[in-house]
C-alpha cells in the first residue's frame, strides 16, 4: 500500500519504528509535517515586535503549506496515518479523508485533555483550552477508521473523560515500543552502597517530591542508598536542586542534567550505575491509568523497577514477578527501598523477568507484528470497497 503519514515526528521511538516496519514490509511512505516549513520554533507571545510578527507569519504560512501538501498527496495514497502526539493535525487529516474517501488510522498515544490537567496547563474544565482539548480528543476517538493506542485501560479512561463512545471494532491496542538497549550488569553485592536511579522531565506524573522525601527518611535511618536524578536542564531542575538543598540530601542525592538517551550517555550511565530504577508515584488520574515509558526503558536494560501500585500495569505486566510495587507515599517508598536493598537475588530475578516481558510485549519485533495485523485489516476493508485499492 501507499501510506501518507501526517504530522510532526514527536516521540522518536514510535514514529521511527512505524516507518521502519512500513518500509520493511514493502509499503510506499510519504510524510507531511508542518514543522518542515516552520523551521525552528520561536516564542510568539508577548509584545508584537517585528521578530515575533515575522515568526507568527511564518507559522501561519507553514500551516497553510502543510494543509496544501496533505490535500495534494492524499488522493495518491491508499491510507492516511496520523502520527502520535498530533491531535491538532487531526481535523486536517479527517477533512482529507472525507474529501478523498480514504481510510484513516490515527494514533491517540495520550489524551491531550488528561495530560493538560496532569501538568497544570488547565485549571478550569470550562475554559477555552479545556473545551478545545476535549473536542480534539473526542474527534480523534470517534471519527477515525482505526484508533491506535498503548493500552485499553488508558484509552477507556480517556474516552470517559471527554465523553466519547468507543467502537471496539475500530480499536487497535499497540503497546509502547522501545528499541533494544545495552543490558545492565548483574547487581553487585556491595553492602556499602545501593544505587537508585530516576530519569525524566520533572513532570507531576512522576511524583519525584515523594522520592526525595523517602530519601530523607532513609538518611535518618542510616540507609546506604544513594539516588541519581537524571533530568533535563531548566527551571524545574533548578527547583529540585533547591529541594535537595533544603532537605540536606547533598550526600545522598546527585542531580544530573547533561545525560540523554539521544546521545547514549544516559543509557551508558544507567547500565553501569543503577541497582534499582524508579517508575512513577504521582497522585493524578493519569498516574493510575498509564504505563510510563521509563518502566519499559528499564525493562529493556534489564534493570529492576520500583513503581507505585496502579491498575494500569496489570494489563501487560505481572506486577508480582516482573517489577516491584508499593503505595505512592514517602514512607512506603522508603520501606520498599530497604527491602529491595536487602534482597539482591529477588532484584536479579525480577529484572530478568522484566526483560523477558520487554521482548514479548514491548520490543520492535512485537510492534511489527501488531502493525502488520492492522495493515491487514486496512487491506481487507479496501477489498470490500468498489474498486479496491487505488
Amino acid at each position: 500500500m501507499k501510506l501518507l503519514l501526517i504530522g510532526n515526528v514527536n516521540g522518536a521511538y514510535r514514529t521511527q519504528n512505524l516507518v521502519k516496519v512500513l518500509l520493511d514490509k514493502g509499503h510506499e511512505v510519504s510524510l507531511v509535517a508542518s514543522r518542515f516549513y516552520a523551521g525552528t520554533r520561536v516564542l510568539t507571545t508577548g509584545r508584537p515586535t517585528p521578530f515575533r510578527m515575522l515568526a507568527s507569519f511564518r507559522t501561519l504560512l507553514a500551516n497553510f503549506l502543510f494543509v496544501g501538501e496533505v490535500f495534494l498527496k492524499a488522493p495518491f495514497a491508499d491510507c492516511l496515518y496520523l502520527l502520535p502526539m498530533n491531535h491538532t493535525k487531526f481535523p486536517v487529516a479527517y477533512l482529507a479523508r472525507m474529501v478523498w474517501r480514504k481510510r484513516l488510522i490515527a494514533e491517540f498515544y495520550f489524551s491531550l485533555f488528561d495530560t493538560a490537567k496532569d501538568r497544570g496547563w488547565i485549571c478550569d474544565d470550562k475554559s477555552f483550552y479545556a473545551r478545545l482539548y476535549r473536542f480534539l480528543d473526542r474527534l480523534l476517538l470517534t471519527r477515525s477508521d482505526w484508533v491506535v493506542h498503548l493500552s485499553r485501560r488508558e484509552l477507556e479512561h480517556a474516552a470517559r473523560l471527554v465523553g466519547a463512545t468507543l467502537d471496539e471494532k475500530r480499536v487497535v491496542i499497540c503497546p509502547l515500543v522501545v528499541d533494544p538497549r545495552a543490558i545492565a550488569a548483574s547487581a553487585k553485592e556491595n553492602p556499602g552502597s545501593f544505587r537508585l536511579c530516576w530519569w525524566g522531565s520533572f513532570i507531576p506524573l512522576h511524583g519525584l517530591e515523594k522520592i526525595l522525601s523517602a530519601m530523607a527518611l532513609l538518611r535518618q535511618s542510616g540507609s546506604p542508598a544513594a539516588l541519581d536524578i537524571l533530568g533535563v536542564p531548566g527551571k524545574e531542575s533548578d527547583r529540585y536542586a533547591q529541594l535537595i538543598k533544603e532537605q540536606n540530601l547533598y550526600d545522598y542525592v546527585r542531580l544530573h542534567t547533561e545525560k540523554t538517551f539521544a546521545d547514549g550517555s544516559l543509557e551508558a550511565y544507567l547500565v553501569e550505575n543503577c541497582d534499582l530504577a524508579f517508575g512513577v508515584f504521582g497522585d493524578s488520574e493519569k498516574a493510575w491509568n498509564t504505563i510510563p515509558n521509563k518502566i519499559i526503558d528499564a525493562f529493556a536494560m534489564g534493570l529492576p523497577v520500583l513503581t507505585m501500585e496502579a491498575p494500569a500495569l496489570e494489563e501487560f505486566i505481572d506486577t508480582r514477578n516482573e517489577l516491584f510495587t508499593c503505595a505512592n507515599t514517602p514512607e512506603a517508598i522508603a520501606e520498599a527501598i530497604w527491602q529491595r536493598a536487602a534482597d539482591r537475588t529477588e532484584r536479579s530475578r525480577r529484572a530478568a523477568a522484566g526483560y523477558r516481558r520487554y521482548l514479548a510485549t514491548f520490543s520492535p519485533a512485537r510492534y511489527a507484528q501488531t502493525v502488520a495485523q492492522l495493515l491487514d485489516q486496512v487491506t481487507e476493508k479496501y477489498a470490500e470497497m468498489p474498486g479496491g485499492l487505488l
